[in-house]
């Protein structure tokens, strides 16, 4: 009787050493590939960061007025050029800059759905005119 508890006794000394070997290579390997995915993270994140800064210069230097859509055609980003254009041309064309800008807006949307790139003419805003010419009588 003796012998066999120490048997039973030793086969389980055996598969606790076996299982936590097993654990610690586990361990080891969740450790390892926990290490991985931060520096994965960390270079992902830093690659992001880099594009944003380039986009940003990209929207900061160019010259001609910028519109960004996301998938769903809300505005997402306009540049400072496409702002100084509508500020030149909203007066000349008797619009308010929000005005403006929201029918330029319009446009863009409405072109690129019905993929036509055709360039966009906007007119004189009449009404406005004619409501302040019946203001100075």
């Amino acid at each position: 009787m003796v012998n066999k508890v120490r048997k039973t006794y030793e086969n389980l000394e055996e598969l606790l050493k076996k299982r936590t070997a097993e654990l610690r290579t586990a361990n080891k390997r969740l450790q390892k590939e926990i290490i991985e995915r931060k520096q994965a993270e960390g270079a992902q994140q830093k690659t992001e960061k880099r594009f944003r800064k380039v986009i940003e210069n990209i929207f900061k230097f160019v010259p001609e007025g910028l519109l960004v859509f996301t998938d769903k055609m809300n505005l997402f980003k306009q540049n400072k050029a496409f702002q100084d254009i509508v500020q030149k041309y909203a007066a000349k064309l008797n619009y308010t800059e929000s005005e403006l800008t929201e029918i330029i807006i319009e446009q863009v949307k409405n072109r690129v759905i019905n993929e036509d790139y055709a360039e966009i003419r906007i007119s004189k805003n009449k009404d406005k005119k004619e409501k302040n010419r019946q203001n100075n009588f």
